[in-house]
Parts: C-alpha cells; sequence; structure tokens
C-alpha cells in the first residue's frame, strides 16, 4: 500500500532521520518489520530524550499501511463456505433431516429441475466517509441451494458502518411469491466492521407454500423496519434464487372413480341407491389428515327426470350407521352436493352412495350420473391450497371417467331381482396368506318364498394373476365358501372352466355352487374365500354373478318355475388385490462421503433410515442386518459397536462390527403401523486406535412380518428388493485423531497510546474458529514483539499494564502481568475457552495502564502477538484440546496461525 510524501507518516520520518543527524552521537535503533503482512518499514528512536514527544504523536500514524488488506468479499465467502460444511457435516446431530413434524420425504421423487450449485451472490459495497459516526448494514452475499426436499439459503450480513448497529432485522421474502414470508430474524447487535453469517434450512412439503415450482428469487434484507439510523439505508439487501422442478407434494390430488355397477331398481322404494362412487386422497408422501371442501355437480344423463326422485341425499356408511355429508340441490336436471368440510387422511378412500325415494310411473326408465363439475379446496393449518387436481390411476378424467353406473327400474312384483348389496366394499387389497375375503355381496330380493338349486359364480374381465392359467388362479385363490344370510350354504376347493371355455381365459373360469337354499324377502349371497401365501404380487380377482345364474328357482306357493323374463339384475364384487406387505426404506440423515470425525467419539449417527410401510397392516420388524469395512487404523471393524434408537430409546442391545460378515440385529420389535412410517438412528460409537482411518456400513437385509396374517414383508431399496447387492450405503466415514483449530486474529484495533489509568483498553482480537469437533483453548500464549522476528522484546512495558482476557460476551476470564515480555493465560478447566464444532469464537485481550511517575516509562511500546514460533512453549501460542477425546490437539508445523496486534505507546494523559 503506497504512502504520498506529503503525507504525515513521511514527515515525522524525515523530522526524525534530521533530528537523528543533528544527535549523532546518541544510538539509534532501526526495526525492519519483515512479516509478510507488513509492508512498510518504521524507523522507532531509543535512547534520545529530546525525542519523546515522537511517542505522543505516534497514535496519529496511519497504522493501517502495516495491516495486511482483507476484504469483506473474502470474509465472506470463507463464512458462507464454513457454514456449508458443518451444515452438511452435522445434520444428523440437529436432527434436521427428518424433524417430528412429519415432513413429507417423498415429494424428494417429486422434485426434478432441481439447480443445486448456485454460486453465492456477493455485494461488494462501496461507500465514502462523508458522514461517519453511523452504523451501516449490508447483506454480503447470499448462497441458496437445494438438497434433496430441504432448501438451504446463508447469508451474511456485514456492519461497514462506525458504530455499533443496535437491534436490527433481517427480513427474507420469496420475490415470485409475493403471499406468503419466508422467515424475520432479529439480532440484537453488531459490532462496526463485524460480520455475522447465518444459515436457515426450509422444508418443502404440504404444510409449506414458501416454494413455487419454477424460479424462486429470495430477497434478504438487512434492517427492513428501518429500526437502525444507517449512513446508507439503500443498500443493504441482495438477492439469490433457485429453481425447484415439480412439487406434487403441494398440490393435494383426489381420486375419483365410479364405485357401483349397473343395477335395477324397485318402484316406490325409499331410500335406494342411484350412483355410488369414490373419493380417494392419492397426495403423494404426506400422512397428515386433509381438510377439505367445495362442491361437485351431476347431471342425470339418463331418461328418467330427477323431479321423480324425492328426498336425494349423499351419504356414507360409518359405524354401522348412514351419515348426510353434503346439502344438496336440485336444479335443471342437475344435483349439487355442498361440502362443508370433510376429513380424509392420505392414501385412504371413501365411498360415497347418492340415494333417493323412488316414485310411480318411471318402470323401465334409466338414471344415470355423471360428474360435470368440482370444485375442491384443501385447507390445512389454516391455510388454502390450490384447487385439487380430479384424476384416475394418476391421468386426468375423460368425460368417460365421470360417469356412474346405471340404475333402471322395473315394476313387476312377481320379479327376482339381484343387485349389489349396498355397503358391500369397494376395491381391497390383500396380503399373501390372507383368509376370509370378501369376494361378492349379491342382495337376491323376491316377493314370495323362492327354493334354488344352486348358483354359478363366475370370475369377471377386470381378474388376472400370473400367466392367467387356472392353475394360476386356484395355486393363489380358494377355497371358495358361499353363504346365505351368513349362513354356510356350500363350499368349493377351485375353480373350474366353464363348458365351452378354455384354459387362459379368466372369463371362462365359473364356481358352481350346487347346494339347494330358499330365499324369502331380501337374501345376502356371499362368496368368501382365501388368498394362499404364494400368491402373487399384484394379482387381482373380481367375481360376478346374475339372476339368471340361480339355478332352477321354483315359488314356494305353487312349485311353478320362474320364468327367465322374471330374473332381473346382477351383482359385481369388488376387485381384490393381492399386495405384499412393502416396506420402503431410504437413507435421509444427508451425511456425506468424506466427512470428517474424531476418532474416538461415541453416539454419532453414521445414518438415519426412513421405513415407510404401505396401508396393508402392522409390520414387525425383527432383525437388521450390517456390514462394515475400514482402512488403515480402522481397518478392524471390531473397534466399532453400533445401536439402533428410535426417538431416543435404544432397541435392542448394542453390537459389534463384525470383520468377517454382516453385523446382525436380532433381539429387537420395531413395529410400524399400517401406513405409517418410523424413523431409524443408527449410532455408533468408535476407539482412538482407529484413527487415522476410513469406515464404511451398508445395510444389507431387513427382515419383518405382517402382523395381522404373518406373512413377510417385501422391503425396497430405490424400488428394488433390499439384499446385498441393492444395499443402502452408509456414508464414508474419515476418522481423524483430532478436531483442527485454526486462529487468526480478529476485528483490527488500530494502534496508538496507552494513557495512564486508562482501563478496558482493546489491544488484540483472537478469532478462533474450530472444525471436526467442539475445541477447549486451555493455554494462549503471547508475547511483546515488536519486529516479529518471534523474539520477546522485554523493554518493561509490562510494568506498566495488566492485561485482561474476556470472552465473546465480554466477560472478564483472567487477568495476568507480562514477564520479561512473555504474557501467560493458563486457563483450569472451569475457565477453558470453548469453540464449537463448525463455529468460532472471538477472545479479546484489554489492558489496565498504571499510573506512569518516571519519565522512562513514558513512550515504552507494545506489540502484542501469538508466541507463533514455539520459542517460549511447546505449544506454539496455544494449548487446544479435542473434546471427543480430551487429548491435547497436536500443534500445527506451521503454528496455529497469526495474531498480531498493532503497536500501542505508552503516554501520560495530557
Amino acid at each position: 500500500m503506497k504512502k504520498s510524501f506529503s503525507d504525515p507518516f513521511y514527515k515525522i520520518i524525515i523530522a526524525i532521520i534530521i533530528s537523528s543527524f543533528i544527535l549523532f552521537c546518541n544510538s539509534v535503533l532501526v526495526y525492519t518489520f519483515t512479516k509478510t503482512n507488513l509492508k512498510t518499514s518504521l524507523f522507532y528512536p531509543q535512547n534520545i530524550s529530546s525525542l519523546i514527544s515522537f511517542a505522543k504523536e505516534f497514535s496519529e500514524i496511519d497504522s493501517s499501511s502495516t495491516t495486511k488488506s482483507t476484504s469483506s468479499l473474502d470474509s465472506s465467502y470463507k463464512t458462507t463456505n464454513s457454514t456449508s460444511s458443518t451444515t452438511t457435516k452435522t445434520e444428523d446431530k440437529k436432527d434436521v433431516v427428518v424433524p417430528k413434524e412429519n415432513i413429507d420425504l417423498e415429494s424428494l421423487e417429486d422434485m426434478t429441475n432441481a439447480n443445486n450449485n448456485i454460486n453465492p451472490v456477493v455485494n461488494n459495497p462501496i461507500r465514502d466517509d462523508e458522514d461517519p459516526n453511523k452504523a451501516d448494514l449490508v447483506i454480503t452475499s447470499v448462497g441458496i441451494e437445494l438438497g434433496g426436499n430441504v432448501v438451504n439459503l446463508e447469508y451474511c450480513v456485514q456492519n461497514i458502518g462506525d458504530v455499533t448497529a443496535r437491534n436490527f432485522y433481517v427480513y427474507l421474502n420469496n420475490l415470485n411469491n409475493q403471499n406468503v414470508n419466508l422467515s424475520g430474524m432479529g439480532f440484537k447487535t453488531l459490532e462496526a466492521g463485524e460480520e455475522f453469517c447465518k444459515n436457515e434450512s426450509t422444508y418443502i412439503d404440504n404444510n409449506n407454500n414458501i416454494y413455487i415450482e419454477g424460479e424462486n428469487t429470495i430477497r434478504v434484507s438487512a434492517d427492513f423496519y428501518n429500526d437502525v439510523d444507517e449512513y446508507d439505508e439503500g443498500n443493504n439487501e441482495l438477492t439469490g434464487s433457485i429453481v425447484i422442478g415439480e412439487i406434487r407434494g403441494i398440490r393435494p390430488t383426489l381420486r375419483f372413480s365410479d364405485a357401483g355397477q349397473n343395477e335395477i331398481l324397485s318402484n316406490n322404494q325409499d331410500f335406494s341407491e342411484i350412483g355410488r362412487f369414490q373419493l380417494w386422497n392419492m397426495s403423494p408422501g404426506n400422512d397428515e389428515e386433509f381438510l377439505f371442501r367445495g362442491e361437485m355437480r351431476f347431471r342425470n344423463i339418463g331418461n328418467a327426470g330427477l323431479a321423480n326422485l324425492e328426498n336425494i341425499q349423499l351419504v356414507t356408511y360409518k359405524n354401522l350407521v348412514y351419515e348426510r355429508v353434503a346439502e344438496i340441490s336440485v336444479e335443471n336436471n342437475l344435483v349439487t352436493f355442498a361440502f362443508n368440510q370433510f376429513s380424509l387422511d392420505n392414501r385412504d378412500r371413501t365411498l360415497y352412495s347418492i340415494r333417493a325415494d323412488v316414485n310411480e310411473g318411471l318402470d323401465g326408465d334409466v338414471i344415470q350420473l355423471q360428474l360435470v363439475e368440482s370444485l375442491f379446496v384443501n385447507a390445512i393449518n389454516g391455510r388454502a391450497n390450490p384447487v385439487l387436481t380430479m384424476d384416475i390411476n394418476g391421468e386426468e378424467l375423460s368425460e368417460e371417467d365421470y360417469l356412474l353406473s346405471e340404475y333402471r327400474i322395473f315394476n313387476n312384483e312377481e320379479a327376482i331381482m339381484m343387485k349389489r348389496y349396498y355397503e358391500s366394499i369397494g376395491d381391497s387389497e390383500y396380503t399373501p396368506g390372507s383368509t376370509s375375503v370378501i369376494g361378492l355381496e349379491a342382495l337376491v330380493q323376491v316377493e314370495q318364498p323362492v327354493s334354488i338349486s344352486g348358483v354359478k359364480i363366475s370370475v369377471n374381465e377386470d381378474s388376472g394373476i400370473g400367466e392367467n392359467s387356472l392353475e394360476d388362479f386356484n395355486n393363489s385363490f380358494g377355497p371358495f365358501h358361499l353363504f346365505l344370510n351368513n349362513s354356510l350354504i356350500d363350499t368349493k376347493e377351485n375353480l373350474e372352466i366353464r363348458e365351452g371355455g378354455q384354459d387362459g381365459v379368466p372369463t371362462d373360469y365359473e364356481i358352481y355352487f350346487d347346494s339347494e337354499f330358499e330365499i324369502n324377502g331380501d337374501g345376502l349371497l356371499k362368496v368368501v374365500f382365501d388368498i394362499s401365501e404364494e400368491a402373487e404380487d399384484l394379482g387381482h380377482i373380481k367375481m360376478e354373478t346374475a339372476a339368471n345364474n340361480l339355478l332352477n328357482p321354483l315359488l314356494q306357493n305353487n312349485r311353478m318355475p320362474v320364468t327367465p323374463d322374471m330374473l332381473r339384475g346382477e351383482a359385481v364384487g369388488s376387485l381384490v388385490t393381492v399386495r405384499t406387505s412393502i416396506v420402503d426404506i431410504k437413507r435421509i440423515d444427508g451425511i456425506e462421503d468424506g466427512t470428517k470425525i474424531v476418532a474416538g467419539i461415541d453416539d454419532f449417527t453414521f445414518m438415519d433410515l426412513l421405513l415407510r410401510n404401505n396401508d396393508l397392516g402392522d409390520v414387525l420388524f425383527t432383525e437388521f442386518e450390517f456390514q462394515a469395512q475400514g482402512r488403515d487404523n480402522a481397518a478392524d471393524v471390531g473397534n466399532f459397536t453400533s445401536a439402533i434408537f428410535i426417538d431416543g430409546q435404544q432397541q435392542g442391545n448394542a453390537k459389534v462390527f463384525q470383520n468377517d460378515g454382516p453385523t446382525i440385529f436380532n433381539d429387537i420389535a420395531i413395529v410400524i403401523g399400517s401406513g405409517e412410517r418410523e424413523q431409524l438412528n443408527i449410532v455408533m460409537d468408535t476407539m482412538e486406535i482407529s484413527g487415522p482411518g476410513i469406515i464404511e456400513m451398508k445395510l444389507t437385509s431387513a427382515e419383518g412380518y405382517n402382523v395381522q396374517d404373518n406373512s413377510p414383508v417385501k422391503v425396497l431399496n430405490k424400488d428394488n428388493v433390499l439384499s446385498v447387492d441393492n444395499p443402502v450405503n452408509g456414508p464414508k466415514l474419515i476418522l481423524v485423531s483430532s478436531g483442527i483449530l485454526t486462529v487468526e486474529r480478529g476485528e483490527l484495533i488500530e494502534g496508538g497510546r496507552l494513557i495512564e489509568n486508562e482501563e478496558n483498553v482493546k489491544i488484540l482480537e483472537i478469532r478462533l474458529s474450530a472444525e471436526y469437533d467442539n475445541i477447549q483453548v486451555a493455554n494462549i500464549y503471547l508475547e511483546n514483539d515488536l519486529n516479529n522476528d518471534g523474539v520477546p522484546d522485554r523493554n518493561r512495558v509490562g510494568e506498566r499494564v495488566v492485561f485482561g482476557l474476556y470472552d465473546e460476551n465480554d466477560n472478564l476470564i483472567r487477568s495476568r502481568m507480562m514477564f520479561d515480555g512473555i504474557l501467560r493465560f493458563e486457563l483450569p478447566l472451569r475457565e477453558r475457552i470453548f469453540v464449537p464444532e463448525g463455529g468460532s469464537t472471538v477472545v479479546t485481550i484489554k489492558v489496565n495502564v498504571n499510573r506512569i511517575q518516571r519519565d522512562e516509562h513514558v513512550g515504552i511500546p507494545l506489540r502484542l502477538a501469538l508466541d507463533s514460533d514455539g520459542l517460549q512453549n511447546e505449544y506454539f501460542g496455544i494449548r487446544a484440546i479435542t473434546s471427543t477425546t480430551g487429548n491435547d490437539i497436536p500443534t500445527p508445523a506451521n503454528g496455529w496461525g497469526d495474531a498480531v496486534s498493532e503497536i500501542f505507546i505508552t503516554s501520560r494523559a495530557e
């Protein structure tokens, strides 16, 4: 940094040289400051009493000429990078990745085109000094990135003003989504020149409207409410951007489907079903209850007018009781159902039945309803999300998809009418080994008693399993039981091929129940079967019958046969799908390969696993297998002990890793409820002898059973079965012997005079930063080193001042005197300086100046420096202890770092 010869600095130098020439008999010592960060040579006279006044004027010298130039830009990058690294490494400890609010982790799969590596945006503010003595807050950098379903936002704010900024406020908002603010954060103080950096993480899930699909521009503003009197109120904001792909989890989805079948109605019958549909909450990856409100409007496209129906209502059947669930309005052959509010859990479904009283005069007419308009809004935590998407099997609904089944009205008192039982369940899923599965419920209605010699039950065209051979069906389903009004009538072991049919065509398969039974009034025929343990996953069967499949019906009063024209109606059962109980497993800890930990650390979470159960029943896990592999000093994995925790509770016993095979946890009993999820924390204890080294672990097997039917659970990792060939790989951890401590000078404190009787004069700030472990600083050794040669200068300055060591909160830790140019702070356990892993702390050296009575005590210089060469002690100025093991951290070969003050001169009060 160049100086002009008109500068007061050089005027003083010239004056000194002239005076020295005149007083040639006196000796002049020249100190040349050769430290790399000192760019200017400074001459200082000694033993010249006539030049004592030089010491008084010394404080006017521009000490910035002897200071290394460090821009706020460099500082902000260092701080930002350090914060980012720490966030990645310690997520497992902060429980950030999967917090207790049940975050939607499945939305990980729904995010595309994410920009994950956006460089920090940096502000390099410029100001002049025409208006001093004011604070001035600027956002110096903004960095934003997407990791999984977590948005990490880092920003740094610096006070480039002249005085402390007090009670300022940082405000964050999304410029592309003005309706919702991210957050605001209030801070207490920021000293002049001080920079503060912060990391904030926000989750993208169904409870979060902050982010939108596409570009999100985040603005960070300091002193948002202008509470601080600033030099410049217009330079305090900066923006960063990130691109987020599709976020399906933010847009709840309802699946709509017809749940009825073509049926016949009796004229003059009250509370008859005229339509049935199902709503299924298919919102991805959220296990919270959804609250819906909205409308559904249906048009009757049949020839039976709605005006001929009375008391239309929408009902559900819960707890054996019909419940009305909507307000009804009928106009212009349209019926509207208005839902005030109803709830539907994720992955849950509800059947709705439209009922009405059928009047006379409708014989042979048809009622068929079609959904023509729907509007649903989801409300979560009082916030309205976008309008819900109605779909079927993930696809947009076509006009045909909105059409409900046909209901035809007949008026024949002697007819035998068959229909599906109103309260029969909808489509359902069962695990292999399930028993007593209801395949069909058919309601048979007669006006007078009828005897029947048997009934044929057929396989519907929607069925299929394996190669669709008869053998595939019979190996998966059966035996089949026929009940009438819950009394067993007949049992058949297998399906058969109907006369004239062929193998491989499911619609040619049937069951012929040939036992006689009698129906008087209403008869409920029910077909029940078992599913074998060998049934193929996703195999499905639907059964059906019709009134004309009732064999040899005879009227009991006259033993006359019922003619075919009197047999009306059909009944189709629910689709029964075989689904293996499946648990998806994902690693969610976010720990990166190459993360460093201190050998000897205990209870380190090396893997967080999220297990999500499907909705086929509770699952009991009884065994997990892990494999570990180490290198270097960590090659003996028997030096590592691991345990499984859930919500802080250990599951089973801790296990020692095996060198020659899997480590098996087989004394556990972990239950995951149907449709629920559980987070497992796999923790590890290490030993000091394992560092330096590398260790990596992987989950290779998990064994569980469905509690309801004891069927095995299929555990999937990335859509394939978990196995040795498809394991869940944990992170590759690097074990080091200790944490790393970095020492540097903190805020620059200008040199000047040490005036007698002054107290708490700041001399030097030392910034201590830690990586990989919490660090305790036990000893700090400093020296008076005027010319930066590493040799203490014994000039009796220690007799004039008392040194105090202060913590970051300005609390005095300990006071000490300097002897022979050496200052030692040796701290007992309770006074040690704590430096958090991934963070830093600042300690300050202050002095109290004694009274100066003698002239030779005026003008004594002080430049306080860390003993960076180790000549005075083995610690090179710092004795640091890594917290994990309690061992001293070895002194770095090049020392801890530079921490050197400016020059201060003792002086009398004026």
